[in-house]
């Protein structure tokens, strides 16, 4: 290509062979150990050469305006996949502005105070996601021959978490057609000491017609409110259309004036319990009123009749409606006048548990689930990290890794890009290797 540069560097081996004792093991360990020094050496030399015609570049723009003038500072170090390489800086006085350039380090945005490269963090940085970040580092070293401390490779994800990774999709690929909401306590910790729990609340979405989930929105020690805002935010000129959640309190904020709200069908049977409970109904009282709560079979509708649903008649969608307010018109002339908890729970239980069968009357096609057993599957996946591994978080932390993680979930494609952009790409720098000639010269 036009204006590229050739740098030749020609190569002189010397290789020392025993008279006797020469092994093949030996060979390849002796060629391991060539090929990490010289690497490294070569990586050495060609930082010297690009610094030296940086600066004849910047010398011939301006033969009066820059001077080389000493050097930055101590050499610089960096642990590389190959080994550890150093350079010393060397500077050029700018006359015009008064000031020094370092060009080797401006042309190649290298960072500062760092040692380590990310071809040699990315795998720490990745592990942990789902061992601790002392376990991380260990197996990185153990992995690679050289690798961070735990200190390092925490410090790393903090920057990688907050360096633009983003578990949403773009803007033209989001939908918010079902959105299922559902949150989960993590233990906190303030100075090292646990401080009580926090609340993650996770919003995720999916097509009507189903299709992979998305995240929509997530936060920590944030309300329903305050994600439905973010939710406004991300999806300017899109509704919720239907929410499927587990009755949480002030969770039906994050619906809109038309959405279907449709209650989860394995968390309702459990709120009841825990609503009779609460009106002083222990268990042996409690049984009597279940069976009568599963005898409407709209309430205990499983995968294989969900789908025969869509082929009903009217008149059986209409029957299995009126057969769940029959049985909990039944179950409020049972409960004793003062549970007031589980009448108030029965009403608002039969108001948002049966949007899928009304949905249906209304001829739109049925909805992907009744349960928020998916998202639920979603904290399965995290509670190792967040519940076993780490057990107590800071706000911070424990926001940083739950994107880590929910990207990795969610955006599997995009976290692998997203790393191997951060390893770097050789692009239009290639090396090529030639040995001209092999003599035995003893």
């Amino acid at each position: 290509m036009d204006g590229q540069r050739r740098l030749m560097i020609t190569l002189a081996v010397e290789a020392t062979v025993p008279p006797e004792g020469l092994d093949f093991n030996s060979l390849v360990a002796a060629f391991h150990r060539f090929g990490d020094l010289s690497t490294a050496r070569l990586f050495e030399v060609v930082l010297d050469a690009l610094e030296e015609e940086l600066g004849r570049r910047l010398q011939a723009e301006g033969p009066d305006r820059y001077v080389w003038n000493g050097f930055h500072g101590k050499a610089k170090e960096w642990i590389l996949p190959f080994g550890r390489v150093r350079h010393r800086y060397h500077r050029i006085l700018d006359r015009a502005r008064r000031r020094h350039v370092i060009p080797l380090r401006e042309a190649l945005a290298i960072p500062l105070r760092k040692r380590y490269s990310w071809a040699v963090l990315a795998g720490p940085v990745s592990l942990a996601t789902e061992l601790s970040f002392r376990r991380a580092a260990r197996e990185g070293r153990n992995l690679q021959g050289v690798g961070p401390s735990k200190s390092t490779t925490y410090d790393y994800f903090q920057n990688l978490a907050g360096s633009g990774l983003d578990p949403l999709r773009p803007p033209e690929d989001r939908t918010l057609e079902v959105v299922i909401a559902d949150g989960t306590k993590l233990k906190r910790q303030r100075r090292g000491f646990s401080d009580g729990q926090m609340d993650l609340r996770l919003v995720l979405s999916e097509k009507r017609d189903g299709g992979s989930l998305q995240v929509a929105a997530f936060d920590l020690e944030a309300e329903w409110p305050v994600l439905k805002a973010r939710l406004l935010q991300a999806f300017p000129d899109e509704p919720v259309g239907a929410l499927l959640h587990d009755g949480e309190e002030s969770i039906d904020v994050l619906a809109d004036p038309r959405t279907r709200v449709q209650r989860c069908l394995v968390h309702g049977p459990r709120g009841l319990r825990f609503a009779l409970y609460q009106d002083g109904l222990k268990k042996k009282r409690q049984d009597p009123l279940l069976e009568k709560f599963f005898e409407a079979r709209a309430w205990r509708m499983d995968a294989e009749a969900l789908i025969e649903l869509t082929d009903a008649g009217r008149f059986r969608l209409r029957g299995l409606l009126d057969n769940a307010k029959f049985v909990c018109e039944e179950m409020l002339e049972l409960l004793p006048r003062g549970a007031t908890h589980a009448r108030a729970y029965l009403n608002g239980f039969l108001h948002n548990s049966l949007s899928y069968l009304r949905a249906l009357l209304n001829g739109e096609p049925l909805l992907p689930g009744v349960t928020t057993n998916q998202i639920e599957n979603v904290f399965s996946q995290m509670d190792l990290r967040l519940k076993e591994i780490g057990r107590r978080w800071g706000l911070t932390g424990a926001t940083n890794m739950i994107r880590v993680l929910l990207t990795k979930i969610f955006r599997p494609e995009f976290w692998e890009e997203y790393l191997a952009s951060l390893k770097g790409k050789p692009g239009g720098f290639v090396i090529h290797a030639n040995i001209a000639s092999v003599e035995w010269t003893s």
